[in-house]
């Protein structure tokens, strides 16, 4: 029997913090969660579970006057809470890369595309212009934009939806980092390109060996895709375990509230439906000490 892969992201009570007018808000509160070399590992939770915030302090993207604090947030070894801005721009991009929701925001809207994949060659390689853009067209036909060459040429607002996503994937994958941080990365897209980006992102992770912790509230995919399921709510982490086990045999109220808002496409419809489970989950929750 082949030994587990040693762990390469390691987060133990990690707090996220935001002032408010009410006092400090715990966006992130006291979450615990690993992930081993080349593992799929799912966070899911509804809008506002502090999934998204989660991940954006792993990846050391929370702007002051927002907080982090940590038992222990580290990266193969190495404490990522100790290291300077300076050594985590050296990360990002190289060994660390993220995947945003919404690409219109995450790209600038100034440069154009090709220029922004060719810059993460050019940081992280030190090779020349030329070269980089040579590479930067080669990733975009890798990742199934049309006309590469053209392509390149063109700023975000001038792309498709579902173009400006691939080449968020293109940058996140450049330089075959370690870990991809993927934030609910095909929720602005109808169903058909949603499949379609899913299956280039999952592509590729199979061919760099990536581990891959997809932020999702969408459990028909994590189904698809996981290898572990971490779920969370309003800021905690409520269970975690494999895919089976989460899905078959739910120990927390509120997956087991999770699974039932899933739509049976083959039942009649009732509105009420997911209402009642979240709220069966609550009463539920208040029963316990």
């Amino acid at each position: 029997m082949n030994a587990p892969e040693p762990e390469l992201l390691v987060v133990r009570n990690l707090v996220t913090t935001f002032p408010s007018d009410k006092g400090e808000f715990r966006a992130v509160d006291g979450v615990d969660l690993s992930i081993r070399h080349g593992e799929v590992v799912c966070l899911v939770g509804e809008s506002g579970s502090g999934k998204s915030v989660t991940g954006f302090s792993i990846m050391g993207l929370i702007d002051k006057p927002g907080k982090v604090t940590a038992d222990t947030l580290s990266f193969d070894g190495l404490d990522l809470l100790g290291i300077s801005e300076a050594g985590f721009d050296r990360l990002r991009g190289r060994r660390i890369a993220m995947v945003f929701q919404e690409p219109m925001t995450a790209l600038n809207p100034g440069r154009t595309v090709g220029n922004q994949i060719a810059e993460v060659f050019r940081v992280h390689e030190r090779i020349g212009a030329r070269q980089a853009w040579e590479r930067a067209v080669e990733l975009m036909d890798q990742v199934g934009i049309r006309e590469a060459a053209k392509r390149a040429n063109a700023f975000p607002h001038e792309l498709s939806g579902g173009m400006r996503q691939r080449v968020m994937i293109a940058i996140a994958f450049a330089m075959k980092p370690d870990l991809i941080i993927a934030d609910e990365p095909t929720t602005a897209l109808d169903v058909t390109l949603q499949a379609q980006v899913l299956e280039l992102l999952f592509s590729i992770q199979a061919q760099t060996g990536s581990a891959v912790l997809f932020i999702t509230h969408d459990l028909g995919v994590v189904a698809e895709i996981a290898d572990r399921v971490v779920v969370m709510r309003q800021g905690a982490i409520v269970e975690q375990g494999d895919v089976e086990q989460i899905f078959f045999n739910p120990a927390d109220p509120y997956t087991r509230a999770l699974l039932a808002a899933v739509p049976d496409v083959d039942a009649p419809r009732d509105p009420r439906r997911r209402l009642s489970a979240v709220a069966h989950a609550d009463t539920m929750e208040a029963g316990h000490d």
